[in-house]
C-alpha cells in the first residue's frame, strides 16, 4: 500500500505492508491508493498514447514489412483499461461486402444480425445490380433482420448515388462545364418527378435515370 502518515513526524511510506499492529493508533487513516490502481492507471494511459501512434502509421508502411495492426483489438483493451465495463457499446463488429459475395449471403449475415456494408468503388451497374437483388429478396420476419436488411439496402444506395455524382463530376470536367447537367435538369442522378419502377425505363435511358428509379423504391432522392 501507498499510505502518508500526517502530522508532525509524518512521513511518505511506499510499498509497506501494513500490519495489525500499525493501525492501533491515536490517529485517523485514510486510504489513498493502491499500488495496483495505480499501475492500472498507468497502464491505460500507456495504451491511449499507443493507439493514438498506430492511428497515425501509413497502412502501406506495416504491410511492406509484412504484419498489420489490429486496431479493434487494441480499442477495446483501450475503453476496457480505463475502467470501461462493457466496450461493446463503442464498438460494433461490420461486415464490408467483397464484389464476390453473392446477395444470397449477405442476406443470410443480415439475417444472423451482422451490419453489412456494401463496398466502394464499384461500378454504377453493379450497385444497382445489387439494389434490384436486394429488393428481390423476401424481407425476413423478424424486425432486427429487416432494420439490418435495409440498412445494407441504403448502404448500397448511397455507394450509387456517390458513383453516380463521380460519373457526372467527370461528364463535367470532360465536356469542360462546370454547374451543367447533361441532358437538362430533369435527367442524371438526381431525378426528380414521381417514382419510376425499373422495368419501366425505356430502352435508351440514360444510367442516371435508371438508379433514380431504382432509388424511388427504397425511398431514394425522391423523398419518399
Amino acid at each position: 500500500m501507498v499510505i502518508r502518515q500526517m502530522g508532525p513526524d509524518g512521513a511518505l511510506l511506499t510499498q509497506a505492508i501494513v500490519e495489525p499492529q500499525d493501525l492501533v493508533l491515536s490517529s485517523d487513516i485514510r486510504w489513498i491508493a493502491s499500488l495496483r490502481l495505480r499501475e492500472k492507471l498507468s497502464k491505460s494511459q500507456l495504451l491511449v498514447n499507443t493507439t493514438n501512434i498506430l492511428l497515425g502509421l501509413d497502412p502501406n508502411l506495416a504491410r511492406s514489412q509484412g504484419f498489420k495492426i489490429k486496431y479493434k483489438d487494441l480499442i477495446v483493451d483501450t475503453i476496457a483499461g480505463i475502467g470501461v465495463d462493457n466496450s461493446s457499446k463503442y464498438v460494433e463488429d461490420l461486415t464490408v461486402s467483397l464484389p464476390g459475395i453473392p446477395p444470397e449471403l449477405e442476406r443470410e449475415l443480415t439475417n444472423a444480425g451482422r451490419t453489412v456494408e456494401a463496398p466502394s468503388g464499384m461500378p454504377i451497374e453493379f450497385y444497382m445490380s445489387r439494389i434490384q437483388a436486394h429488393l428481390a429478396l423476401p424481407m425476413p420476419n423478424s424486425p432486427l433482420a429487416r432494420m439490418k436488411a435495409m440498412e445494407l439496402i441504403h448502404s448500397y444506395q448511397q455507394k450509387l448515388e456517390e458513383a453516380q455524382q463521380m460519373q457526372l463530376m467527370a461528364m463535367q470536367q470532360a465536356a469542360g462545364q462546370p454547374g451543367t447537367v447533361p441532358g437538362g435538369a430533369a435527367r442524371g442522378p438526381v431525378g426528380g418527378g414521381a417514382p419510376v419502377r425499373p422495368q419501366e425505363q425505356p430502352s435508351g435511358a440514360s444510367e442516371g435515370e435508371a438508379g433514380a428509379g431504382i432509388l424511388s423504391q427504397v425511398g431514394g432522392n425522391t423523398g419518399q
